[in-house]
């Protein structure tokens, strides 16, 4: 093989290589798509109304690590799929779980990102007044009403393809909350029920998997 021949085929073979790295599937389904994610949120269930959710508390204002799961369909540049995410606070956890609408600029290497979705919401691990000290997600005790309601959300962002199958991105997601706490039989404090319209914003970093 003369050295010409030589420098074509490592040429070859480097293209080759590097190809998955850069390539996305414009035209593809992905079928399925999974993305984790992890970041930062802050939340303030108390944010827009507050007719004692939580007795006792004026204002709810937390920072906390915050974790989330997608699983779904694309199709082109829309997917669907349903989303689970949890945020750990000092006084309360908040869950969610629904299903999310996204639409994807499809364009080489960098893809902006937008998304809505809806669902349940929930909050556990309530540790804001003694009385509820002993409050958890597996607790049985009369004294712990359940607090849950729905949820609407909004976020945007930006995926890095690093290979054919694997992306990397950041996303900001806004969450409003509604809220109701059910009325507990054995506590004085929450012999009434209670409600509020709240808010909580997560900034994450998400991993996409795309078959």
């Amino acid at each position: 093989m003369n050295t010409r021949a030589l420098s074509l085929s490592v040429c070859a073979a480097l293209s080759l290589l590097a190809t998955p790295a850069l390539a996305h599937k414009d035209d593809a389904h992905d079928i399925p798509f999974v993305s984790a994610t992890a970041g930062l949120a802050y939340a303030n269930v108390l944010a827009f109304s507050n007719d004692a959710l939580l007795p006792g508390v004026t204002e709810s204002r937390e920072w906390g690590p915050h974790y989330g799961l997608t699983a779904g369909l694309r199709f082109g540049p829309v997917s669907f799929g349903a989303h689970g995410d949890l945020s750990r606070f000092r006084s309360y956890d908040i869950g969610t779980l629904g299903g999310v609408v996204e639409l994807r600029l499809p364009i080489p290497v960098v893809q902006p990102w937008a998304r809505v979705g809806f669902g349940y919401a929930w909050l556990g691990d309530v540790q804001v007044s003694t009385s509820l000290a002993s409050c958890s997600p597996t607790s049985s005790s009369g004294a712990c009403p359940s607090v849950r309601g729905w949820t609407l959300s909004g976020g945007a962002g930006l995926d890095v393809w690093l290979h054919r199958y694997l992306t990397l991105g950041v996303g900001l997601d806004v969450y409003v909350l509604n809220l109701t706490r059910s009325a507990s039989p054995t506590t004085v404090n929450f012999e009434r029920t209670g409600d509020s319209v709240g808010l909580q914003g997560a900034l994450s970093v998400q991993v996409g998997l795309h078959i």
